[in-house]
């Protein structure tokens, strides 16, 4: 498990020595592949470990140690810094950052990055308080999420739902715990997210899925992709061709349910 971070949040830093597997990439201690990912954390993919209920330096996850092993083996300097989401967007588009950790797919987004093959499959939901809905929304379908009033994190990407900006409620929501409170306080009739991520936070303590918040499966949609993104310079083309080489032996829902049961042992 990685456990180094310097100050602010910096995580993780490992340096090895040379880059392996034939490819013409050489990772030094004075090239290091510089991640990111999101600071309102996303487990089980991404998010900081905690000590007696608050967050320490040790950043965890599925996503992580996935990396972790491809870049050891491959003998790659990396680091890992948790941003705010728009701002790791930002950073991999102008190559200060040569990938990030966890992202669905949208058409802008593939205009700008690179995707890797997708490392997991998840499952999107709608929540609900279940004193406003005690039988649950009236949602089969994608399409009825617009009935409702939706709400969202800043940033976060809602195409997949068939939903638009203006569709989503998320001025000034940019995590969690933002956003359920966006549902108790009646801003939002509902909100649009993958079950596996609500589910995940109770890896730090905080149960999302509690007795006053019911959830559904939307049945018309299939499971959402989880992709890394990488900038579409040289750096991050050949980043993407070892990810994509490696995934097959390392990812997939057998590896995740494995990660899930050894976290809660």
């Amino acid at each position: 498990m990685l456990t180094h971070k310097k100050n602010s949040l910096k995580i993780v830093t490992i340096t090895y020595s040379v880059f392996a597997l034939g490819m013409s990439f050489a990772a030094t201690a004075a090239e290091t592949v510089k991640i990111c990912d999101d600071l309102g954390e996303w487990p089980p993919f991404t998010y900081f470990a905690r000590h007696q209920g608050e967050p320490t330096q040790d950043v965890r996850g599925f996503t992580v140690e996935l990396v972790d092993k491809v870049f050891t083996e491959a003998g790659i300097s990396y680091s890992i810094d948790l941003l705010p989401w728009k701002r790791c967007l930002a950073a991999v588009e102008a190559g200060s950052y040569q990938m990030l950790l966890n992202a669905t797919y949208n058409e802008e987004r593939a205009k700008i990055f690179l995707f890797s093959d997708a490392h997991s499959y998840i499952t999107p939901s709608v929540f609900f308080l279940k004193s406003a809905y005690p039988d649950g929304p009236q949602i089969q379908v994608k399409a009825d999420l617009k009935k409702y009033r939706v709400g969202g994190i800043h940033g976060y990407n809602y195409d997949y739902y068939g939903l638009s900006e203006t569709d989503v409620k998320n001025k000034g929501v940019y995590n969690y715990e933002a956003l359920v409170q966006l549902l108790k306080r009646g801003h939002a009739s509902i909100f649009v997210e993958n079950v596996e991520i609500l589910a995940g936070f109770h890896l730090v303590g905080k149960n999302y899925l509690e007795d006053s918040i019911g959830y559904k499966k939307i049945e018309d949609m299939p499971p959402t992709p989880v992709y890394m993104l990488f900038n579409k310079g040289e750096t991050g083309k050949r980043l993407k061709a070892l990810i994509d080489q490696k995934l097959p032996q390392l990812s997939g829902s057998e590896h995740l349910s494995r990660y899930m049961k050894e976290q809660e042992n």
